[in-house]
């Protein structure tokens, strides 16, 4: 499921995120690392079923390997 449109604001986008979220996804595909940031810090529990996911930006990368150098990184990505 995607939640988006041109130009939205930022309430709007964090209430997209928070849609999808949802869901409680399988897989995500992030970008920037926001869905990332959620599922770890208030939306926990829409972990119960993610397998995986991917970053597209580096600037989601670079969140994702600090996570992991922290050893706070909870499922594969």
């Amino acid at each position: 499921t995607v939640y988006a449109w041109y130009d939205c604001t930022d309430e709007e986008y964090f209430n997209f995120l928070h849609k999808a979220l949802d869901h409680k996804p399988h897989i995500i595909i992030d970008d920037g690392g926001d869905l990332v940031n959620l599922l770890h810090t208030t939306r926990q529990d829409a972990k119960e079923r993610l397998l995986g996911g991917s970053e597209e930006t580096t600037t989601g990368v670079h969140r994702l390997y600090a996570l992991e150098n922290a050893k706070q990184l909870t499922f594969p990505m």
